[in-house]
């Protein structure tokens, strides 16, 4: 049963215990009843077998669907409501379970699914494709995919304030290094279990014990997407975090001191985050630009664009020595701006990259910098397998077709209505496959659009805007006057009683809606409202929830009760893109009137795309 806890399956379910001895028929046929107040799911009966034994028979189980995301009292109310399981029967609200061949007892997946290319496997990551029985490729589209970074300890290793971040890793790892020091002199030293000066989450109690030294590097602070449309400040360091999985290849570093170089090409990248598998919320695809966590999407992984193969070269007398022309001719050397997308459109979506910032990198490897001993390089290599390409051009007949139109085609199917809720079911327990329709085009430029709203989500925030903020004491009058003919009027004088509000003014503790159950407007505090947000800003949704409330519902003052540590917006300031500059609560203002431009052109991108039709084989 979807959605119910323990409480909710046993009210359902009546739980019938096999053994060998006792057949279980538990069906529908009422001539099998003693009499006719029986339920047949509650009626058993035995029988005997040739000798007189009772056979062995399976149970016939029925289902009963009580929704999805719902609350615990509202799931007890439901169950009361029908009094008794015979009157569900007698509604026929039962449905049979038959398990299929992969034990999908419920939400069973749609096998047509199966004739799609898959996107990629875990086990074939940076492997040239596997050959089955038949002696043919195994097609697969993207080469390398990756889960989000897991911290294992998120309170100490994401911060709002970068300059808390940096006191709290720096005061963690010291501790950490003084422990470790201690454990190696005395073995039957007991580490400090103080937890406001170190946590021992993410394998951090495994490294102590095996004596690995930490060294806090400040360059590996880097903005990341924490959840959707939220950025925070990550600690980005490998030994300790627990695990960054390919991270490091979509987004590279260089080690402690080290510039990084790209020599064929930039650092700018961009990757499709997804629900992994197992998990029970509606299906989401978001493209980034930027680090993301594991819970960014629940189980998430991330398929890049590009990714980063470091160049192995020797050391002669200090200096960097390397074929620089060979390795440029292996790869796949291009300006930074992505190929195929016209410069308009690659402007359109790259105006606004936080992966880049604060790091000392050169986005292609000058003359000067080739011998550079302090300097890391990096190859940029295609995440799409050119196995995969040659598939989508022989499929449509046509050999324009790039890696990059087919990334973001791949971004429209993903967030296509159709595709979403005919395969619901296998998306929520397996990687997604990709199907070729009619209109490829028509499908990649609906994704080109898409990823320029989602990447430039800070970007929409314009006078001309449907909603926008005034004073919180004025929303009354908005609401019953000012609209209209007054509108224009008001929206002035609004923006004006905005901008002369000081940074305290927009101090935020929590944001909610100004009256519970309506949603056209939004109290930032106490001082200033957010009106006039249009009912379509929350048809568009990310893992179940639309993007103006995840902005509602991370955006607010948290402390950690172990530690004591305080997550606090306020202390949070735009280091690049559209909003670059504003800080705290102005941020988030700004913010939220962007993600409700970006979630009303969303949804009108979503409801123009291509119909969902196949092409024929």
């Amino acid at each position: 049963m979807r959605g119910g806890g323990k409480a909710t399956n046993e009210a359902i379910h009546k739980s019938t215990q096999v053994d060998s001895s006792v057949k279980v028929d538990c069906h529908a046929d009422k001539s099998a009843r003693n009499d006719d107040k029986t339920s047949p799911l509650s009626h058993c009966e035995t029988s005997a077998g040739s000798r007189g034994n009772p056979q062995p028979s399976k149970a016939k189980i029925y289902y009963y669907d009580i929704g999805d995301y719902l609350d615990r009292q509202t799931k007890l109310n439901i169950i009361q409501n029908f009094k008794s399981i015979e009157s569900m029967e007698t509604q026929g609200l039962f449905t049979l379970i038959t398990p299929n061949k992969d034990y999908d007892w419920i939400n069973q997946r749609d096998y047509s699914f199966m004739a799609f290319t898959p996107m990629g496997s875990t086990g074939q990551k940076l492997k040239p494709l596997a050959i089955n029985a038949k002696g043919e490729l195994e097609l697969e589209i993207f080469e390398i995919f990756s889960q989000g970074v897991v911290t294992g300890k998120d309170n100490w290793s994401f911060n709002f304030s970068k300059e808390n971040l940096a006191k709290n890793i720096a005061l963690c790892i010291d501790t950490y290094n003084t422990e470790r020091e201690a454990l190696a002199a005395n073995p039957a030293h007991k580490l400090c279990n103080d937890l406001s000066k170190v946590t021992w989450g993410g394998s951090l109690d495994k490294r102590v014990r095996a004596n690995r030294e930490l060294v806090f590097d400040e360059s590996r602070i880097r903005v990341c997407s924490y959840r959707p449309f939220t950025k925070e400040f990550l600690y980005f360091g490998n030994g300790y975090n627990h695990s960054h999985y390919q991270m490091d290849k979509i987004y590279p570093f260089g080690n402690k001191g080290e510039a990084i170089a790209c020599i064929n090409g930039g650092f700018e990248n961009v990757a499709i985050a997804m629900n992994g598998g197992g998990d029970r919320k509606e299906f989401s695809a978001l493209i980034h630009n930027l680090i993301t966590e594991l819970g960014t999407l629940p189980n998430g992984q991330n398929f890049p664009l590009y990714y980063y193969e470091r160049v192995e070269s020797n050391a002669e007398n200090g200096q960097m020595t390397m074929d620089y022309d060979l390795a440029e001719s292996s790869g796949n050397a291009f300006s930074p701006s992505l190929r195929g997308g016209g410069k308009a459109t690659n402007e359109a979506i790259h105006k606004n990259t936080d992966s880049s910032a604060e790091v000392d990198c050169h986005d292609s490897a000058s003359a000067e910098s080739r011998n550079d001993k302090n300097t890391a390089y990096y190859r940029r290599k295609d995440a799409i397998r050119d196995e995969a390409l040659a598939f989508f051009q022989n499929a449509y007949n046509d050999s324009t077709i790039t890696k990059e139109d087919m990334f973001y085609y791949i971004y429209a199917i993903l967030n296509h209505p159709a595709y979403i809720a005919k395969y619901k079911d296998n998306l929520s327990k397996m990687l997604p496959r990709i199907p070729l329709m009619q209109d490829f085009w028509g499908f990649v430029a609906s994704g080109r659009a898409l990823a320029g709203l989602h990447i430039n989500y800070e970007s929409y925030n314009k006078p001309d805007s449907r909603a926008f903020a005034c004073l919180a004491k004025d929303l009354q009058e908005f609401k019953t006057s000012a609209k209209g003919l007054f509108e224009k009027d008001f929206r002035q004088k609004a923006r004006e009683d905005i901008e002369h509000l000081s940074e305290e003014d927009f101090r935020i503790e929590t944001i909610k809606f100004h009256t519970k159950g309506v949603k056209d407007s939004i109290l930032l505090n106490d001082k200033i409202a957010i009106v006039n947000i249009p009912h379509k800003a929350y048809a568009y949704k990310v893992n179940g929830k639309s993007a103006i409330e995840w902005i509602l519902d991370r955006y607010k003052i948290s402390t950690d009760k172990a530690s004591g540590i305080v997550n606090d917006p306020n202390l949070y300031e735009s280091t690049s893109g559209a909003l670059k500059g504003l800080k705290g609560g102005r941020y988030v203002c700004a913010l939220l009137l962007s993600i409700i431009e970006m979630s009303v052109r969303t949804s009108e991108v979503l409801e123009s795309m291509p119909e969902y039709k196949l092409l024929e084989s």
